[in-house]
């Protein structure tokens, strides 16, 4: 029968005190790791419940001991003594009893303890269960099987006589300890809400700010890029085109990087939420090199690109994946010296999509590899003079881990950079017909 089974038989008012109190003894018999703690069914004389510092104590698992009897626990020259000392816990006058002998070990050896019991009652004052506390002294004390052992079943005078054990102090320092932390954990706990809504009602007020500053910086951008545009279309004389052609760049590289700074606002506040659906990676993955192509043929960088057939369709959110390969494959190219060589493989890597960008450019230092990915840091590129704010790279991984995916670089410094990345497919759909 199991040990609530016995609380909740007891009639209600009774039963809650003592159900308080056994949970008190559970709670202990969890923690204690010095005393050994047994619980007994009084009509069974079973062990209901044991702890896992007796089990260390005589080399039992749990369940080897559950079922079993204090007797067969006990050492066979101490059965007598130990006859006695359940008689007195289960006396309704006496109701205690504290002893020292021998229990046995599973190794057939044994250790001396301190044995002190006590009768937990209903309110019919009918015990239910005993308690023992089991405390090791085989390295403490000289008995041998010879000397006579102690039987006492006033909890004073034992306490007296042995000071080791003393079971109200026990469990009342367990209580209060307990309830010592559970106030310092509270008052954590407090103090940690409170600095979770501080900071978080401080990185939306951010985020809103940066909204409208973005906002107002954008509304007469929108004007500068129209205007421009149609400036450097229509301008007839080299010089005057050449001037409408830069304002028209330059505001557009603006406008890149008041996204780059909305975004990142957004993903310091919270993670953006996918909008995932089917589509040809191969057609994104042109189109985002057609925008670069000019800069391309100008500094004469090439492109290699391999696509394995199985990929040729994948699930992901269009948008932040094009936004991935925006940002890396200009990378490449900004950190790539002229004529070179711009690679870009996508496979298939078991659940994964496996993507790889790869330039000839300067690589980067072994000790800045760490800290790429962090915003606003940047690997300076000696040979020309690079634009942006260094998100790029921290919105990428940003947008990688929201896909379940992982990014890593490779690098060596005069050869080149490669950066990987994957992005989880679902397994029905890895390879689609």
């Amino acid at each position: 029968m199991r040990f609530k089974e016995h609380l909740m038989k007891m009639p209600s008012p009774e039963r809650i005190g003592t159900a308080d109190y056994c949970s008190q003894i559970v709670k202990i018999m969890q923690h204690n790791t010095l005393v050994g703690i047994t619980i007994v069914d009084q009509k069974m004389h079973q062990i209901i419940r044991v702890n896992q510092a007796l089990c260390k104590m005589l080399g039992y698992r749990k369940k080897e001991l559950l079922g079993k009897t204090m007797f067969d626990i006990t050492h066979p020259d101490d059965m007598e003594i130990s006859y006695k000392h359940a008689m007195k816990i289960w006396d309704d006058e006496h109701c205690y009893s504290k002893i020292i002998k021998r229990y046995s070990k599973k190794d057939g050896g044994f250790i001396w303890a301190e044995s002190e019991g006590f009768l937990l009652k209903d309110n019919a004052d009918n015990g239910i269960l005993s308690v023992t506390f089991i405390k090791d002294i085989t390295k403490e004390t000289t008995l041998s099987s010879s000397t006579p052992l102690s039987i006492s079943s006033n909890p004073a005078s034992s306490s007296q006589e042995n000071p080791d054990i003393d079971v109200n102090k026990l469990l009342s320092d367990e209580i209060n300890k307990r309830k010592l932390i559970y106030n310092q954990l509270m008052v954590s706990y407090e103090n940690e809400k409170k600095l979770r809504k501080r900071i978080q009602t401080e990185m939306k007020s951010r985020l809103e700010f940066t909204r409208i500053v973005v906002h107002d910086l954008k509304t007469p951008l929108t004007s500068i890029i129209s205007s421009s545009g149609v400036l450097s279309n229509i301008a007839a004389d080299g010089k005057y085109k050449a001037l409408a052609s830069n304002i028209y760049e330059s505001t557009m590289n603006l406008n890149i990087r008041l996204d780059e700074l909305l975004d990142m606002a957004q993903c310091e506040v919270r993670d953006p939420k996918l909008n995932k659906s089917r589509f040809n990676i191969k057609e994104m993955l042109e189109h985002i090199i057609s925008i670069q192509q000019e800069i391309c043929n100008t500094n004469h960088i090439v492109f290699n690109i391999v696509i394995a057939p199985e990929v040729t369709f994948i699930i992901a959110d269009e948008d932040r994946l094009k936004q991935i390969l925006d940002n890396l494959i200009d990378n490449a190219i900004k950190y790539s010296a002229d004529s070179g060589i711009i690679s870009i493989n996508i496979s298939h890597d078991q659940n994964n999509v496996l993507f790889s960008i790869s330039d000839s450019g300067i690589g980067i230092e072994p000790g800045e590899i760490k800290n790429i990915f962090k915003p606003y840091y940047r690997v300076e590129n000696r040979q020309r003079k690079l634009q942006g704010l260094g998100l790029g790279l921290s919105i990428v991984r940003t947008y990688v881990k929201l896909h379940g995916g992982r990014i890593w670089v490779e690098s060596e410094c005069g050869k080149g950079t490669t950066f990987l990345f994957t992005i989880p497919q679902p397994p029905s759909k890895a390879t689609p017909a």
